[in-house]
């Protein structure tokens, strides 16, 4: 299985031969092609890879996306994780038309979302099927390749009084370009300008696919509260490493650092929690399970270890105390330096400086769990007091941390 991540990214220009856009494609990570079996996963893919793995400033800049959606995706109310003012909804030719659908449509729209139609067929059925949603378009898209120069002459008019803006696709040659152009269109694409280019980068981590189910379930629980969905996100480490990298991404602009699981939940709020979990899980295709994990499973023991010596000997860093023990082993889980990701994490600056190594109240806690950890007891024994532990104190707390087969992450 490949380590790495794909991505596609196509121009979309304007009539003066500028970069107005950018459509971002699904490449599959295996073989690294635009293979799609399902369009919900694929569309899933692509929004987790702009808006946490690559980031929408990384892939986007200043531009607009333009990203291929269907029924399925606009059903499972994820791409509301988006900025509307950053992106540009296509809708797939194979989308079944509902009334539902339009309604959501029309409420997307009065948020600002705008959407395009993909690859309009000229048609009498395509435009019928598609009719209902054309109060609601700012753009219809025309595959130049499928029909005649003829047919596209004879229905400008048509196409014109709908007032859209018209983006001609697959254009690979001056003429096409400067026929297009000439007919009216406004926007263009294809080859002529520009094939997609491949973007990779380094695969993040996997979130547990029953983690991500069973949070799900119980967001979904309206008599769940914060507190009780904070508390369960901390037997899932994978999941919160992602959390904490998506809430620092581009499309939120946080006022304060982030000092605990619970924090970050609260300020993504309930429901785009809800909606990021979604989308992992059908972006995931891996079924990676943390208690198979070692690195996963001493994370989850080195934070239990902070935490539960922080409840006895300093409360006031009981949150902080977890995540710094989650953090505490990235460099190793990425391959890299803390140097080199640490600022992609939005935490407090006490936590950073205990994860790169300072004797802060957070850094002499993460010292002895480690040691606790290596078993380095005599070695321990002046932190312990400092903290005002004893040996038995530290027993305990070494016990009720341990991430076991029968137990896994979650007692």
């Amino acid at each position: 299985m490949s380590d790495r991540i794909f991505v596609g990214r196509q121009p979309i220009l304007d009539s003066n031969g500028n970069i107005y856009a950018y459509e971002i494609l699904f490449r599959n990570a295996e073989k690294n092609i635009a293979e799609i079996d399902d369009n919900l996963s694929a569309t899933s893919s692509v929004l987790l890879h702009l808006l946490q793995n690559f980031g929408i400033e990384t892939l986007l800049g200043a531009k607009k996306g333009f990203i291929n959606i269907d029924e399925s995706v606009i059903d499972e109310d994820i791409i509301a994780l988006l900025p509307a003012d950053k992106t540009v909804l296509e809708i797939l030719e194979t989308t079944k038309v509902t009334d539902d659908l339009v309604d959501k449509i029309k409420d997307y729209g009065k948020q600002n979302y705008s959407f395009a139609l993909d690859d309009f067929i000229f048609t009498a059925s395509h435009a019928e099927t598609f009719r209902p949603l054309f109060g609601d378009v700012s753009f219809i898209k025309v595959d130049i390749r499928s029909v005649s120069k003829m047919q596209i002459i004879k229905n400008m008019d048509s196409l014109k009084a709908m007032n859209v803006r018209l983006l001609a696709e697959k254009v690979e040659t001056r003429d096409e370009f400067e026929f297009c152009k000439k007919l009216g269109f406004e926007y263009f694409q294809g080859y002529y300008f520009a094939k997609p280019l491949v973007v990779s980068a380094k695969k993040g981590i996997d979130p547990s696919m029953a983690g991500v189910i069973s949070l799900i379930n119980i967001l979904r629980d309206d008599n769940s509260t914060m507190e009780f969905i904070a508390r369960e996100m901390k037997n899932y480490p994978a999941i919160n490493l992602n959390l904490l990298k998506f809430i620092n991404s581009s499309a939120f602009f946080l006022k304060s650092d982030i000092t605990s699981i619970k924090h970050a939940a609260a300020l993504l709020g309930r429901n785009n929690l809800s909606k990021w979990l979604t989308l992992l899980l059908y972006a995931s295709k891996g079924n990676m399970d943390p208690c198979e994990n070692p690195l996963m499973q001493t994370a989850h023991e080195r934070a239990s270890t902070m935490e539960k010596i922080a409840e006895k000997s300093c409360r006031d860093l009981k949150e902080k105390a977890f995540l710094t023990g989650l953090l505490s082993l990235l460099d190793v889980i990425l391959e890299a330096p803390f140097e080199a990701f640490i600022d992609q994490f939005n935490v407090s600056a006490d936590i950073k400086e205990a994860v790169m190594g300072a004797e802060n109240r957070l850094g002499k806690l993460l010292k002895l769990a480690v040691m606790l950890e290596r078993n380095e007891i005599d070695e321990s024994i002046p932190l312990l007091r400092e903290f005002g532990l004893t040996l038995a104190d530290a027993a305990e707390v070494r016990m009720e941390s341990f991430v076991t087969k029968d137990k896994g992450l979650l007692g």
